[in-house]
């Protein structure tokens, strides 16, 4: 009998869920919206719900779960299998996996989402060709996950690698949205720190092409708008990358001082920006090294937005 894998990736938008075989090949993958006002009991039935229906849909009425992991956005203590502090989400204090993992019959573990993105990039994306990389994600938030000899590295309390609440600035630093602290990376290198800096911007820059992007998409920013301009050459653009860029590579420099990796993997939506990132990125984070043969590249993320379910999978397989 076949035996397979659920992995689960909980984000404040939406949850993605994949399941895999044992030997790591795709069965299906779903997006559900979170929907998070609807409250923890129901939306942990519409998990199990879009589970079933997947192996409904491939012919499967019993399937044999050996373990489900879950990918959470924040604070998780690993050895307790419990969450501490989640943004987004009110799940806070217990594994939020546990019920799904019972229904199926099955082990379940919780892990904070951008370790888990780190480790499906490591075993997917990248395929092993590294075996001590950062990820960091650039989404609503800055994540981090680290994997050193090929595996997750979580701190003494499973607490570390949370790169996004790093100090970057003490001179009028901005607010991190999540934890109130001002200074952080965070709060400099968010999708919402982007479109904050755009916009408290755009009213000096009457003539940016911002204002007609955002126009044309009913008033609403796009952070792909930050590219749109940088490519037509817009000031404004090119003010707000640069801002965001000079911020980052003080945090991927640090990164690097500390950790010294093979490889830093930049993901989330922001890293669609391409070279346009990454170019000026590798060159800022080359002029703070102590020495040339600290520095390591940079490359876009390969999975993108379905890294977290892979890791999922994959961290299930591992027994959490």
């Amino acid at each position: 009998m076949c035996e397979y894998l659920i992995g689960i990736d909980v984000g404040g938008t939406n949850i993605k869920i994949m399941i895999m075989t044992s030997i790591f090949e795709v069965l299906d993958w779903v997006v559900i919206p979170t929907n998070k006002d609807l409250g923890y009991e129901i939306i942990k039935d519409n998990i199990i719900q879009a589970i079933q229906n997947i192996f409904i849909e491939h012919g499967i009425n019993d399937p044999n779960v050996t373990a489900v992991g879950m990918g959470l956005p924040g604070v998780v203590d690993k050895k307790e299998n419990q969450s501490l502090r989640l943004a987004y989400i009110e799940w806070d204090g217990f594994n939020p996996c546990e019920k799904i993992g019972d229904y199926f019959n099955a082990p379940s573990f919780i892990d904070n989402d951008a370790s888990l993105n780190a480790f499906g990039e490591y075993k997917f994306g990248i395929k092993e060709r590294f075996r001590n990389i950062v990820l960091i994600t650039l989404g609503t938030g800055v994540g981090c996950g680290v994997i050193i000899d090929g595996k997750i590295f979580r701190g003494s309390r499973n607490l570390g690698a949370e790169l996004g609440h790093l100090i970057v600035e003490v001179e009028n630093a901005e607010r991190c949205i999540f934890c109130g602290t001002r200074g952080c990376l965070e709060a400099y290198c968010s999708g919402i720190a982007m479109q904050r800096d755009a916009m408290r911007r755009m009213p000096s820059y009457p003539n940016s092409i911002l204002h007609r992007l955002v126009s044309d998409n009913d008033g609403k920013f796009d952070n792909a708008f930050i590219t749109q301009g940088v490519e037509c050459d817009d000031l404004l653009s090119k003010a707000v990358l640069n801002r965001f860029i000079k911020y980052l590579s003080v945090g991927v420099s640090n990164v690097m001082k500390i950790l010294n990796p093979e490889l830093v993997l930049i993901g989330g939506g922001i890293s669609n920006a391409g070279d346009l990132l990454l170019k000026p990125l590798a060159e800022e984070t080359k002029k703070l090294m102590l020495h040339e043969r600290q520095y390591c590249p940079i490359e876009k993320a390969v999975l993108g937005r379905n890294a977290g379910m892979y890791g999922a999978c994959a961290f299930a397989a591992s027994g959490g």
